[in-house]
């Protein structure tokens, strides 16, 4: 059951205190998101902090092949970004922190997250790139292919004097 106020969903265990999937739960209120281990404690997840790259995703529609695209579609991707976005979803205060070059391209990745009402945190370099990948789907025989174009990226050049800190700390989670 889903709605604005309750949810609940079925996740596998992570953690050994969990009990057997089927019966651990979540529920999500507004201010937080509550994970029931079986019959264990209730514990109360506050906000979250991310810090990794998150790239510029550019895939042609449909089956179409890389060589022979004149268009693509353009999406902000990365596990560290996903996480966020989820966690915003399920109720969270959920920010994303990165090392970003000032460039177009790396605005339209922050952009895109914080569409999903993720706050963004990032330390804005003269050097370094953004990072893209591009993604061809095929159906079978042929599987998806996957081009990483993420050399010099700006996020490698990250120091940790550079990182918000206190606001990692103060987080609950850090991913």
């Amino acid at each position: 059951y889903v709605n604005r106020f309750n949810c609940y969903y079925r996740l596998a265990p992570t953690s050994p205190q969990a009990t057997a999937w089927p019966s651990r739960t979540a529920r999500c209120e507004p201010e937080s998101i509550s994970f029931m281990l079986g019959a264990g404690p209730l514990v109360t997840m506050g906000d979250l902090v991310t810090f990794g790259e998150t790239m510029l995703r550019l895939s042609p529609p449909g089956d179409v092949r890389l060589e022979t695209a004149d268009q693509y579609d353009v999406r902000a991707a990365g596990a560290e970004s996903n996480v966020a976005v989820t966690a915003q979803r399920l109720g969270l205060d959920a920010t994303w922190t990165s090392k970003r070059p000032d460039s177009p391209v790396a605005r339209r990745v922050t952009g895109e997250l914080r569409q999903h009402g993720v706050t963004v945190d990032a330390v804005w370099g003269d050097s370094g790139r953004q990072g893209t990948f591009y993604l061809e789907t095929g159906e079978p025989p042929r599987g998806n292919n996957v081009i990483y174009d993420r050399a010099n990226a700006a996020v490698t050049t990250a120091t940790p004097a550079e990182l918000p800190v206190s606001r990692i700390e103060d987080a609950t989670g850090f991913h």
